[in-house]
């Protein structure tokens, strides 16, 4: 019985004690103000994580409109096909200054690269690439898309 009279003893002074802090909105604010500066060092290394991120995610771009990629790689073989679309990638974007999209619509695996507003842009481009990568002069073309600008 003693120990029942003590424990709600307790609890109604940390209710009260709740109860008096939402209540008293000074307190809290001259907390706050009062707190010291934060700096974050950040490893340059998630910077580039971050931008290659946005670089290659189409849906992180602030507004799209019609125009045209270079598409460089398309597959539906279910065994290794997201593999080699993610090593191709990886090789674009540490070559070209463009960006580089991998996609996925059931089935297909697909790499386009840039966001060109003409036709001609994106086949002046299109040679580019069919040069620097003669891997892939079979696979290369140009198709119309939602482009990030």
């Amino acid at each position: 019985m003693v120990k029942k009279i003590i424990i709600s003893f307790c609890l109604c002074l940390v209710f009260s004690k709740i109860v008096s802090a939402q209540t008293d909105s000074s307190e809290l604010s001259s907390f706050f103000t009062s707190m010291p500066n934060v700096e974050l060092y950040q490893d340059t290394a998630i910077s580039t994580l971050i931008s290659n991120l946005i670089i290659s995610n189409p849906y992180l771009g602030s507004s799209t409109e019609k125009g045209f990629r270079v598409q460089v790689y398309s597959s539906n073989q279910q065994q290794g096909a997201k593999e080699e679309a993610q090593a191709l990638r990886d090789e674009l974007l540490s070559t070209l200054r463009l960006s580089v999209y991998l996609t996925y619509n059931s089935p297909m695996w697909k790499v386009r690269v840039g966001d060109f507003t003409t036709r001609s842009e994106a086949e002046e481009w299109r040679d580019v690439i069919k040069k620097q990568f003669p891997k892939l002069q079979g696979n290369i073309y140009v198709v119309p898309d939602d482009i990030n600008r």
